[in-house]
């Protein structure tokens, strides 16, 4: 069997921003556990874009992972460690939103690499990216421009009420 493939010249593709700096290191086999745990609630409604988000935070040693549907919220943690670069590197955003269908292709491709991953983000204009470094694969991603369901409250730890 052939299949006909269509060669275009390089110059008509756009070229490509630069990759975002690393800014932390996490081990690849527990990174690639923890979609299978989030990936689930992630919502498929394209009509609400940031329930079909990811959102990534970094904060003490670990990257959180954190997706809903409006009915679930499940979050998954990653130990990390900060990224030791020659150049300085930009302060890393608090949270990002990546899409889950980007996260899910990630895992289901490169799931059973077994080294450490570099994970970088920019978050200035004109395209805001997260970019994973998974052995010699790089991919980028754009960033989901919004704002997820606060975490730190979730689930209450006191409640008001007694049944």
């Amino acid at each position: 069997m052939s299949v006909p493939v269509t060669v275009h010249p390089l110059q008509e593709y756009p070229s490509l921003p630069p990759a975002a700096p690393p800014v932390v290191t996490v081990d690849g086999p527990e990174f690639f556990r923890q979609p299978a745990r989030v990936l689930p609630a992630a919502g498929k409604d394209d009509t609400q874009p940031v329930l079909t988000m990811v959102s990534l935070t970094l904060s003490g040693g670990s990257l959180r992972m954190a997706t809903s549907d409006r009915y679930r919220l499940t979050v998954a943690d990653v130990p990390a460690q900060p990224r030791e670069t020659d150049t300085e590197a930009a302060e890393p955003p608090e949270a990002v939103m990546v899409p889950a269908r980007v996260l899910a292709q990630v895992a289901k491709h490169l799931g059973t690499y077994t080294g450490p991953i570099a994970i970088g983000t920019r978050a200035e204009e004109p395209s805001p990216l997260l970019t994973l470094n998974i052995g010699g694969a790089e991919i980028t991603t754009d960033i989901y421009e919004g704002e997820h369901i606060k975490l730190d409250n979730h689930p209450p730890t006191q409640y008001r009420y007694a049944a």
